[in-house]
């Protein structure tokens, strides 16, 4: 009785081994290293920035002018590589960097103006 007990236990051991290393070996086919994860979320992160940025109706104007659609922007920045997007999305910072001091600087010299006014 207790060989059977002991029997099916152990049968029942075994399988779930078995079946567990299966998933275990499945799994560990499918997994990918944190860098290429953390790579392609950054791709895809700085491709709808770009996407956002040519989505604007003065960008399009100034696209257009140059004779190019939407569809063949969206196109490009699709086929870009990983530097050649991180390159243009850090030149597009630069510039909008660029765009905000020119504002704050212009705030400034308002505020200054104003308070010698007074």
């Amino acid at each position: 009785m207790f060989r059977l007990k002991f029997k099916v236990i152990f049968i029942s051991f075994l399988a779930l081994q078995l079946i567990a290393s299966q998933n275990f070996a499945v799994a560990s086919t499918n997994m990918i290293s944190t860098q290429e994860l953390v790579s392609k979320i950054d791709r895809e992160n700085l491709q709808k920035d770009l996407i956002a940025l040519v989505s604007r109706d003065d960008v399009k104007q100034g696209l257009a002018d140059k004779g190019l659609t939407a569809e063949e922007i969206n196109s490009r920045i699709a086929n870009l590589s990983d530097s050649e997007i991180q390159s243009l999305h850090n030149q597009v910072i630069q510039q909008r960097a660029g765009g905000d001091i020119l504002v704050t600087i212009l705030l400034v010299v308002l505020i200054i103006f104003l308070i010698k006014r007074i």
